[in-house]
């Protein structure tokens, strides 16, 4: 059990969005960080255009303005790089719920398609942190001593949940969570 998941790949991504509903709001920025060998070996980001507005309380959470996104990509643009970085891996997201929502609704209405299995983080957490009163990210992360520079940036929450994923191994071997089939039935949203 000493190598649990040492041979696997796995991509925790972020999304970060126009506002908190996936049917009338959109994603203006996404970003994954790919695993291998328990080590974090490379990242992927990208402002998104929504091509919508993102009000001003949103964009004062993630610090994305319109004029950041106003030249960037629209999404179906961000789509064929993003998917050749996740490859076939599965996918991790720290309440993994919302990111997906999004990212599935993004894709149905640029009639694209996922088939990555996608694991929630934030399942992990209350799984092997059930001590804590609160799993917001932050909270999971100051629990852990993960220092993060910032959050609400895509590129930044998927590194800090990467690095919670990769504390919490040695809960699923302590566990007997020593394998994928384990952990995905166990924490699997799709």
């Amino acid at each position: 059990m000493d190598n649990c998941f040492k041979d696997d790949e796995f991509i925790v991504f972020d999304v970060e969005t126009t506002g908190l509903n996936c049917e009338i709001d959109r994603i203006c920025e996404i970003a994954a960080v790919k695993i291998k060998r328990l080590v974090i070996v490379d990242k992927f980001s990208s402002l998104v255009n929504p091509q919508r507005d993102i009000p001003d309380h949103v964009s004062k959470i993630h610090k994305i303005t319109n004029q950041d996104v106003s030249n960037s990509p629209v999404f179906a643009d961000v789509w064929p790089e993003f998917n050749r970085f996740l490859g076939r891996a599965p996918l991790l997201a720290y309440n993994g719920g919302f990111d997906l929502g999004f990212l599935d609704k993004q894709l149905q209405l640029d009639n694209l398609s996922l088939n990555n299995p996608v694991l929630d983080i934030l399942l992990m957490a209350k799984f092997s942190f059930k001590q804590l009163s609160r799993y917001r990210l932050i909270d999971v992360c100051r629990f852990l001593d993960i220092e993060v520079q910032c959050f609400h940036r895509a590129l930044a929450d998927a590194e800090a949940a990467a690095e919670v994923f990769l504390k919490m191994i040695v809960y699923f071997k302590n566990n007997d969570i020593d394998n994928f089939e384990k952990l995905y039935s166990m924490f699997k949203i799709r």
